[in-house]
């Protein structure tokens, strides 16, 4: 969500070899602007 002076971004994030299925929903995560944003979700996908 683009609040004009920050973004934030909510995430639900399934562990790898976890033994649920259920996510865990860790953050939200505020970064100042949506480059940071940006760059944050384009690394978490990346991994």
């Amino acid at each position: 969500m683009d609040y004009g002076d920050s973004c934030v971004i909510e995430a639900e994030v399934y562990p790898a070899g976890g033994r649920s299925a259920e996510p865990t929903r860790p953050g939200p995560y505020t970064f100042a602007d949506v480059h940071q944003a940006t760059a944050f979700m384009t690394e978490a996908i990346e991994a």
